[in-house]
């Protein structure tokens, strides 16, 4: 009926003193229950009481009462007894109070504005520390204690709350939250943060906000005091995070880096931090593929090669040879050589643009040449030279006033011959005589030049390179007969010459 938890507890809690009193007045032989008596403010007739009924009787925990005995709250004394036990003098001792409301950690944390641990830390360390005392357990986070300790941190500065903001434009001023955010500080050193600033040593430059969350600090001060404070801890580390990116390595690969002892991990608060002196000696030893092509400006796998070329050995964390691709690195010994090497390269590729541009030159002056010579033929209305009803690229080239290695090895100049002599097939096939014309010409053609019909291995006269040089399929000549009897008048003729 009496119980402080149940759903009409507070309604019926003025009738729990009331009944206990009624009971010890007016029943003489009367026995209350020890848990009836918590919520009394005094025992009747009663001065001094035991530890144990102290306790009991005020609803506080064993820690609670010793740390009151510690402060002097609690006044004990002797019992005058065979046995001697101590008991607590009630009227020299101060009563704990009822609590006003109490909070979880979290909701504790929540409302100061600062992380659980750190609250926590405080607590240990006697800087959040409460003068009165209440009953229930130690742990237990009064409000009350909760009020004043915030009140008195934002006392620290009496500025406007408009002073400043957190979106400064110079990123000089940050609030205690960034402070607090930062991953590589241990709960230790934001504790020892905040009792800095509570004493005075970090100066408080304004706050935004109802918590200490909204404290400003000076972020060049505050950064300096971190620097110190962790040189003299001696075990600065970084989160996986901020390891790759000092290292250069890909945050997947730290942790077998770690295995591998390339870089030495630590356990805070159940996880795997880096030390900084770990990446350090990395950054002195090794040089890894993202940092070389960084400050080579050259594509990692043209960095391979190189060091493949130049036999320099390939460190891998994730394997062991080369034959698995992934983040590599060479020693800091060897970044001279591959530094010459990629001089060299450059050299050379500089070298190479050059001719490039020289040749491109050539090519430009060959082909103007020949197609001035090309030109020239259709003016006079002559022909390409040929023999055997192939063009002759040995006349053409005498003709244009070059050798035959520019007409062979540059497509460029190949192909204006080509789409010549292409156009020239065409205009000559498409004459009005129609292919007997087309071959009329080509007879007279080898006439003047004193030629024959070019022969297959057979011996036989080679049909494809008479229809190719006249511009026409090879099977016109099986359909029309009088261009096979020229062919073979032409033929007869020079056989017996």
């Amino acid at each position: 009926m009496f119980k402080i938890n149940s759903w009409y507890g507070p309604e019926l809690s003025f009738l729990h003193d009331e009944f206990v009193r009624f009971g010890l007045t007016s029943w003489n032989q009367a026995k209350v229950c020890d848990s009836l008596l918590k919520t009394l403010d005094e025992q009747p007739n009663s001065r001094f009481i035991f530890l144990k009924d102290y306790r009991k009787q005020f609803g506080i925990s064993y820690n609670a009462m010793n740390q009151m005995i510690q402060d002097g709250a609690i006044v004990l004394r002797q019992a005058a007894n065979e046995k001697g036990r101590k008991v607590i003098d009630l009227e020299l001792s101060q009563r704990p109070l009822k609590s006003k409301g109490s909070m979880l950690e979290r909701q504790a944390a929540r409302f100061i504005g600062l992380p659980c641990a750190v609250l926590s830390i405080l607590r240990e360390w006697g800087v959040y520390r409460s003068v009165t005392y209440y009953s229930g357990y130690k742990s237990t986070w009064q409000r009350l204690d909760l009020e004043e300790f915030l009140a008195k941190c934002l006392q620290l500065h009496q500025g406007s709350l408009d002073q400043f903001s957190h979106s400064d434009a110079n990123k000089k001023v940050v609030s205690l939250k960034w402070a607090m955010g930062l991953r590589r500080l241990k709960s230790e050193t934001k504790a020892t943060l905040v009792a800095a600033m509570i004493d005075g040593v970090v100066p408080v430059l304004g706050r935004t906000g109802k918590n200490l969350a909204g404290l400003l600090l000076d972020r060049s001060l505050v950064l300096e005091w971190i620097a110190k404070r962790e040189a003299s801890n001696g075990l600065r580390s970084y989160s996986q995070g901020e390891a790759a990116r000092f290292t250069y390595l890909p945050k997947d690969s730290i942790d077998l880096a770690m295995q591998k002892g390339f870089l030495d991990g630590i356990l805070h608060e159940s996880r795997i931090r880096v030390l900084a002196s770990s990446v350090d000696r990395f950054n002195i030893q090794y040089r890894t593929h993202a940092r070389l092509s960084k400050d080579l400006s050259v594509r990692p796998n043209h960095l391979k090669k190189l060091c493949i070329e130049q036999r320099i050995p390939v460190i891998s964390p994730v394997s062991d040879g080369l034959g698995k691709s992934g983040p590599w690195m060479i020693s800091a010994q060897h970044e001279p050589l591959l530094q010459s090497a990629v001089m060299e390269k450059q050299t050379r590729l500089a070298q190479k643009l050059q001719e490039q541009k020289q040749y491109g030159e050539g090519i430009a002056r060959f082909e103007n040449r020949l197609s001035a010579y090309l030109q020239s033929l259709i003016r006079s209305g002559g022909r390409l030279p040929r023999h055997a009803g192939k063009i002759n690229i040995s006349a053409i080239t005498r003709a244009v006033g070059f050798s035959k290695e520019p007409l062979l090895e540059y497509p460029s100049v190949y192909r204006i011959l080509k789409e010549f002599e292409e156009e020239e097939n065409n205009r000559y096939g498409a004459h009005s005589g129609g292919p007997v014309e087309s071959v009329r010409l080509y007879i007279e053609q080898l006439k003047r030049g004193n030629q024959i019909l070019s022969k297959n291995k057979k011996g036989k006269v080679c049909k494809e390179a008479v229809a190719k040089a006249c511009g026409f399929e090879v099977r016109t000549l099986f359909r029309r007969t009088e261009v096979l009897a020229l062919l073979n008048a032409y033929e007869a003729n020079t056989k017996f010459k």
